[in-house]
């Protein structure tokens, strides 16, 4: 196949996909690799969920370049923001409320498809004993997702054969509905160097209409996510950090499992530094190599790419996606906190 065939055939199948999406009008949700780097993306109990004062959390995921020589365009990006903060009480510290706001933005086919969503989250984080090894959470989250397209920048299955009664939109929409999730989350330390953590939520209660007709009812279907993970200090400089999560919408179902290594590479008390390096597989999707460094035990810095092992391989050329994250955990004023403990990744 000459060099032009096969480029207008990986156009051809991009096109599918985007014929698709813009008929189910963004059925699917929103993934990332770096999944524990997005908390409030993840679970609404983890809001406030750190050893800390307040977090900033930002990820961008951008996906299937390789689909198009044009370097300006963008099959896929995905960019995502939160704060939160927690509030400690109790007469021992041992509980606190966490708040937090989550911006996401999904851009789709260059912009002609666009998600954008704003949150505001609330969780409580209860200690099952005084010395916290073993804490519940349970969290809430609320706002709104908008949906603009660009209707005269799609075709539709009933524009190209004639037949069928799909939705025409031939000019610029858009849709607001509701978006109410729900999540819980626990963990326990086993022994001094092991803890276990899982958590549980769901995303689009409600299934509200996401339909650009007045007429038509398009119901966005409910997302189910489990997730859970190990932190094993298995020497004094090397962690092991497994992980695995599950997520199911509609049709569609979704596994990402694997493991990172932390390495503590600090020189000197007070200059913290660890490296973690590892590999997660999607099953029957993508393997995704990532490195992340954190500094203090405040600010971590990540980067994974998924390389295709599906059959969309034809169209991307194993160059699936990229994802860059960045933490960072401060501290205003030096008091005595509840140890919330957030996972690692």
């Amino acid at each position: 196949m000459s060099m032009s065939r096969f480029k207008k055939c990986k156009l051809g199948i991009l096109a599918i996909t985007f014929l698709v999406l813009a008929n189910t009008a963004t059925a699917q949700d929103i993934h990332f690799t770096q999944f524990y780097a997005s908390p409030l993306t993840l679970n609404p109990a983890l809001t406030g969920k750190m050893n800390g004062d307040y977090r900033l959390a930002a990820i961008y995921r951008g996906q299937w370049k390789s689909v198009t020589s044009d370097p300006s365009f963008n099959a896929y990006a995905t960019p995502a923001a939160s704060f939160d903060i927690p509030f400690v009480f109790g007469k021992k510290k041992n509980n606190a409320i966490g708040a937090g706001i989550l911006l996401v933005n999904d851009m789709t086919n260059n912009k002609r498809l666009n998600t954008l969503q704003i949150q505001a989250s609330v969780a409580y984080h209860k200690a099952l004993d005084k010395n916290f090894n073993h804490q519940i959470s349970i969290g809430v989250q609320g706002g709104i997702r908008q949906t603009q397209i660009k209707g005269s920048e799609f075709l539709f299955e009933s524009q190209i054969n004639g037949l069928g009664d799909d939705l025409l939109i031939t000019k610029d929409d858009n849709n607001t509905i509701p978006a109410i999730n729900a999540g819980f989350f626990y963990s326990g330390t086993f022994a001094k160097k092991l803890t276990a953590f899982a958590g549980f939520g769901l995303f689009n209660i409600g299934e509200p209409n996401q339909s650009f007709s007045d007429a038509g009812e398009s119901a966005l279907p409910m997302r189910y996510v489990v997730h859970g993970g190990l932190d094993w200090a298995i020497t004094e400089k090397i962690s092991l950090l497994p992980g695995v999560i599950y997520m199911a919408q509609a049709e569609a179902r979704e596994i990402n499992f694997g493991t990172n290594l932390g390495f503590d590479v600090s020189e000197k008390p007070g200059k913290e530094a660890t490296l973690f390096v590892g590999a997660w597989y999607r099953w029957e999707d993508a393997i995704s190599p990532m490195v992340a460094v954190e500094l203090m035990k405040r600010m971590r810095v990540g980067v994974s790419y998924d390389v295709n092992v599906s059959d969309f391989n034809d169209a991307t050329s194993s160059r699936g996606g990229f994802e860059v994250s960045l933490i960072y955990t401060g501290r205003i004023v030096r008091i005595k906190q509840a140890n919330l403990f957030c996972p690692r990744f």
